[in-house]
């Protein structure tokens, strides 16, 4: 039966096969050098922009032995506070980007640099002349500029990984932390240096010479950062776990305080009704200037006389743990479910863009960190049953039912329980003599 398909139907036909396959092929190949490419590209990164990583051993909870170092990491030396000499030695760390770019400055309200402080006496200008530093006149803030880190963090069943890179090396790695409201990732981001005071204008400032201000709630926190002008807010998530996952990689341990210092978690006097043994930021307990202005600066391990009556600094940030609680967006309990947002814009109690989380809380109310989960929400607890000297050597709390904004590194009364220390306990409209916020200032 003639099917009426012609010779010249068969050869277009198989003209036309031989085509697609040609073309497929092409396509192929493609591909192949698209793959290729990117590759050599991301090594082209990789040497231009190393990529320094950790991963901590979940199975072993000595704190050093625990934090192994990853990629362009591996054979440099941590760095660490020589409690001794009273300086900090930054092993192989100092000419890496996140420590050589960070510096103090005198930031406007409008967010313009208006100049650069010592490195070492904050009551100058780099140029020797005298600072605005303890003047409440001056219309802005002093502040730790941070130049933006991009960070992959990741886990498996025996180990929490993380690696920090100046350029993304590939879309897994996220630069939350310097991400504004409307998704733009900024050069850098600036970070008080001194625990947030309100002033007669309710303006939430960083200024030496003032007492931390307590007794307010996280809704008048909020505001008073805000009163500062566009793109002030207080403390997130996303900054808080880059500054820490930043100790860990330069000290390679997860017990924050024995590498910096113990920061102030011994001074609470219940007589003084007004500030309870508060320590005034730049400032020693005796009332004498702050014996040392640095980047990273602590004093006094357990066991020395007078422990933890001291300021911590890092990252030119003093009180980064003690004194006082920060309270922090972006991170909340909800009915024991974590509830965690690593970019703006953020609200008090969690919303629908916040993420529920699967990774749970420890099943205890409170205890000695040994476990995180770590992956694009950052890090959150799962397990405590260490110690003030092992696991992450700091404490967790949490108080399952409600809803709970989270407090972020302990207050001067604490003793040990500083550091690392998240604090799920109380609601945002929740206040005391030692928790309030502190004003960090992102562009947008």
């Amino acid at each position: 039966m003639n099917s009426g398909i012609t010779e010249e139907d068969v050869e277009q036909i198989s003209t036309n096969k031989n085509n697609i396959l040609s073309i497929q092929q092409e396509q192929i190949t493609q591909n192949q050098n698209i793959t290729k490419n990117a590759s050599e590209i991301s090594d082209i990164i990789r040497k231009v922009y190393p990529v320094y990583g950790i991963r901590i051993n979940k199975n072993d909870t000595n704190p050093d032995t625990r934090v192994e170092y990853l990629y362009d990491a591996v054979g440099m030396t941590p760095a660490y506070m020589d409690f001794n000499g009273g300086s900090f030695n930054y092993g192989s760390w100092a000419d890496i980007w996140f420590i050589k770019n960070n510096r103090p400055v005198a930031l406007k309200f409008d967010g313009t640099v208006d100049y650069e402080l010592d490195h070492t006496d904050f009551t100058k200008k780099l140029d020797g002349t005298a600072s605005d530093v303890e003047d409440s006149t001056y219309a802005g803030n002093f502040m730790s500029e941070m130049p933006a880190v991009y960070v992959k963090r990741w886990e498996d069943e025996n180990y929490n990984y993380m690696a920090f890179c100046e350029k993304p090396y590939d879309s897994n790695y996220l630069a939350q932390a310097h991400t504004n409201a409307n998704g733009t990732v900024n050069s850098a981001i600036y970070l008080p240096m001194f625990k947030g005071w309100k002033d007669s204008n309710n303006k939430l400032r960083s200024l030496m010479g003032t007492y931390p201000t307590g007794n307010t709630t996280g809704t008048n926190e909020v505001t008073y950062a805000s009163n500062n002008g566009t793109g002030w807010q207080i403390w997130d998530k996303a900054k808080i776990d880059l500054l820490m996952d930043l100790i860990m990689l330069i000290t390679k341990s997860t017990n924050c305080r024995a590498k910096i210092g113990n920061g102030d978690c011994q001074t609470y006097n219940a007589s003084d009704t007004t500030n309870y043994g508060k320590m005034k930021s730049g400032y020693e307990t005796d009332g004498t200037t702050r014996s040392a202005s640095a980047q990273f600066y602590g004093s006094e391990g357990t066991g020395v006389t007078n422990y933890g009556k001291h300021h911590m600094i890092a990252f030119y940030i003093e009180d980064l743990w003690g004194n006082r609680w920060d309270r922090c967006l972006g991170f909340n309990l909800v009915n024991n479910v974590y509830k965690v947002k690593m970019t703006p814009p953020y609200v008090l109690d969690s919303d629908s863009t916040y993420q529920s989380l699967s990774a749970t809380p420890p099943s205890l109310t409170g205890g000695w960190l040994e476990n995180v989960s770590s992956g694009v929400y950052g890090d959150v607890p799962t397990e405590v049953g260490a110690s003030s000297t092992s696991g992450f050597a700091n404490y967790f709390y949490k108080y399952a039912s409600g809803y709970r904004l989270s407090l972020f590194g302990g207050v001067a009364s604490d003793g040990l329980k500083v550091g690392r220390y998240w604090h799920l306990g109380y609601g945002s409209g929740d206040g005391s003599w030692g928790r309030g916020g502190s004003p960090c200032y992102t562009a947008l």
